[in-house]
């Protein structure tokens, strides 16, 4: 069960605007919209549901969330606020967006409704074209970095996330050089996942220890370049597991909340609603059809742990995790990995060690373990300070 918040991830549309080769979302060409009947039925179940925390997490995504007007976000953000007032509840509101369509009006809006922002952006314009393109084929870095100043000049906070493919591992410093140069100082690492319509990775899906050793490297390069530059960069990785990894955190130890029920529940644009990853829901597959668990115009929270989707992924989930922690040394970190990454690897949520564990969770932690133990994998003090006397630059 979530504990202290809930994520519900909303599909306000499935269109996107762009064409990002990885992307694992289907039917990124539907221009319909989540309609004021759904998010009102969406409210009402969970603000209502006595089986969820006092602090609900909204974030619109699924899709690309500016492709709808502000009066669509206006109007969800008041009745939001109206069910806090009725329910005793809290509630914030964040968007992940490719950042094309952001204008001073978006920008307005966005402060005034104290809403978060998260960017995609795959770090410099010779990575970031090459799979984040338009649907004319033209590269969309130029147009992300237009949307940088704007929030920069306005003084408005944000997140960047950053898709990491095999390609990518070669260029640590310039990867750290851009986010650096550029004052994008909190960003995320994701890597590119067989997910959904996604069905190749750059990682490949066979056990490869270059692969391994590979981004083990990039990430202990790219955290001696942050430390040795003045730790400029906000690594939302080391921030995660840093603390952990030094045996100083007080408190729980990091999990996946994405094999929790209930942590995290998506909706989608026509109400249908699943738990454990938002990658899940719009998928379909020849075991499951649709990952559906209910709908918010029909069903109740509650009503979702009769439904036999859910009790054959949990049953399943739950033999996956007993799995990962008889046979990995990493469980402590991650709890049995995420559902949907086995799913779409294997065929199944019972399986262990998947290509995204070895890659995003193993040799991340192990490439964390040897930063903090091992001052030899440091920049040398007389080595070049890579952003020193450089001016910034797109």
């Amino acid at each position: 069960m979530p504990k202290d918040s809930t994520l519900i991830v909303l599909q306000g549309t499935p269109f996107c605007n762009i064409d990002c080769s990885y992307c694992y979302l289907p039917h990124r060409l539907n221009t319909e919209r989540m309609s004021d009947a759904v998010l009102l039925a969406t409210y009402e179940r969970v603000f209502s549901s006595n089986l969820l925390p006092q602090n609900l997490k909204f974030l619109w995504h699924a899709g690309e969330p500016l492709a709808l007007p502000i009066s669509f976000y206006e109007q969800a953000v008041d009745w939001s606020e109206a069910y806090t007032e009725r329910c005793e509840k809290r509630c914030s509101h964040s968007i992940q967006s490719n950042g094309l369509l952001l204008d001073h009006n978006w920008i307005s809006f966005i402060h005034s409704r104290h809403i978060r922002l998260g960017l995609s952006l795959d770090g410099p314009s010779f990575l970031h074209d090459d799979v984040r393109k338009d649907r004319s084929g033209r590269g969309t870095h130029e147009r992300v970095m237009k949307s940088v100043r704007l929030l920069q000049e306005t003084g408005t906070h944000f997140g960047v996330l950053c898709v990491l493919r095999a390609r990518s591992l070669q260029f640590a410093d310039e990867i750290f050089s851009f986010f650096a140069d550029n004052r994008i100082y909190d960003v995320g690492f994701n890597i590119d996942e067989v997910e959904g319509a996604n069905q190749v990775s750059s990682f490949g899906l066979t056990r490869d220890d270059m692969q391994y050793e590979s981004f083990r490297r990039f990430m202990l390069r790219l955290l001696a370049l942050n430390e040795r530059s003045g730790s400029p960069l906000r690594i939302r990785e080391f921030h995660f597991y840093g603390p952990f990894l030094r045996k100083s955190s007080i408190g729980e130890k990091p999990a996946d909340e994405r094999s929790r029920p209930l942590a995290i529940i998506s909706v989608d644009f026509q109400g249908n609603f699943a738990t454990y990853c938002p990658e899940l829901l719009g998928a379909r597959s020849t075991r499951f059809g649709t990952f559906s668990m209910g709908n918010v115009l029909r069903n109740e929270i509650a009503e979702i742990f009769e439904h036999p989707t859910f009790r054959i992924v949990t049953e399943e989930i739950q033999t996956g995790i007993a799995r990962c922690r008889s046979e990995c040394s990493y469980f402590e970190l991650c709890g049995g990995g995420a559902p949907a990454n086995k799913f779409f690897e294997t065929g199944r949520f019972d399986a262990s060690e998947t290509m995204y564990c070895r890659i995003h969770k193993k040799a991340l932690t192990d490439a964390i373990i040897e930063y903090l133990e091992s001052p030899t994998y440091h920049l040398s003090p007389g080595e070049v300070n890579p952003i020193a006397a450089r001016q910034p630059t797109c």
